[in-house]
């Protein structure tokens, strides 16, 4: 079944997810200009579960957010925190030690 791209400017349904990496400032920033310049967010969509808590892409959401423009996500009740690992360490953003504490920090 394929998932539907949805878009939003209610940003208050989404839920910043504590298993994602930290926001950095110096990607937000570099974001925002790229996203000014021209946005392309619809082409890459964020990942939400079917709570709407961000799985991946809490960096183009908080853009999209501050900027007011639409988000672009897709929902699925079959992904969680837990595929945050995988797919974080193939892009090399997210590490296993900074998930470790993420996961101690809320337990």
């Amino acid at each position: 079944m394929t998932q539907q791209i949805e878009h939003s400017t209610e940003f208050d349904m989404f839920k910043m997810f504590s298993f994602n990496c930290e926001i950095k400032p110096k990607k937000l920033r570099k974001l925002k200009e790229s996203i000014q310049k021209e946005n392309l967010l619809h082409l890459h969509p964020i990942i939400v579960d079917d709570k709407y808590n961000i799985i991946d892409g809490q960096h183009r959401f908080t853009c999209a957010r501050d900027l007011n423009v639409p988000i672009y996500y897709v929902q699925s009740e079959n992904v969680s925190h837990f595929h945050v690992i995988p797919w974080n360490s193939k892009l090399n953003t997210y590490h296993v030690k900074r998930f470790t504490k993420k996961i101690i920090s809320t337990a």
